[in-house]
């Protein structure tokens, strides 16, 4: 309800194979020397399938590259992990964005704490090194209990996992649901 993306880039994804950005990978390696990647996809896991690939490609190739990928907390699984692991994936940011599930309902995430908590085992059965998620804190139904509520589930991520959290409000850009929803009530149309 808050992502402007689909406003800006349109809803269709735009999918090269996994051997034309494994050919770029070896080229930027190859003739430049890049050591580490980071892939900004929406979602790299669109296609669970095409991602495989491509870390067969860089394993088949032996290339030694770090990368970093973006994507949803409940698209990950521990076949996922562990072959992204052996192609070089050092770090996976997730757009959590908040953890009452009241709030995941309302802003259409289409998953709940019981997926997030149960994905956060995957990771901590893959031994995955290091996570980074993003919170937004203040949608307009939110009270402090919500805040405390987050603050308190974020502390049973399992202590074998580094992560670092960003915490943001929203932002209710325009042709969004957030927007039209709320703009006439706060006071903020056009």
């Amino acid at each position: 309800t808050f992502c402007s993306s689909h406003n800006v880039f349109g809803r269709r994804a735009r999918m090269r194979s996994a051997l034309n950005i494994f050919n770029e990978i070896r080229a930027l390696v190859e003739d430049f020397g890049v050591e580490k990647i980071t892939f900004q996809d929406d979602e790299v896991l669109c296609s669970r399938t095409r991602f495989l690939e491509l870390c067969d490609l860089i394993i088949n190739a032996r290339m030694s590259i770090k990368m970093s990928i973006r994507t949803r907390i409940d698209s990950i699984d521990k076949e996922v992990i562990l072959k992204a692991r052996a192609a070089g994936l050092t770090r996976i940011s997730f757009g959590i964005e908040n953890w009452n599930d009241e709030t995941l309902k309302k802003i259409n995430k289409n998953y709940n704490l019981r997926v997030i908590h149960q994905q956060f085992k995957v990771l901590e059965e893959s031994g995955f090194p290091h996570i980074s998620f993003n919170n937004i804190c203040g949608f307009p139904w939110e009270t402090k209990q919500h805040f405390k509520g987050c603050l308190s589930e974020i502390r049973k991520i399992p202590r074998k996992i580094k992560f670092h959290a960003i915490v943001v409000t929203p932002i209710p850009y325009p042709k969004t649901q957030l927007y039209e929803c709320y703009h006439k009530s706060f006071n903020f149309t056009n």
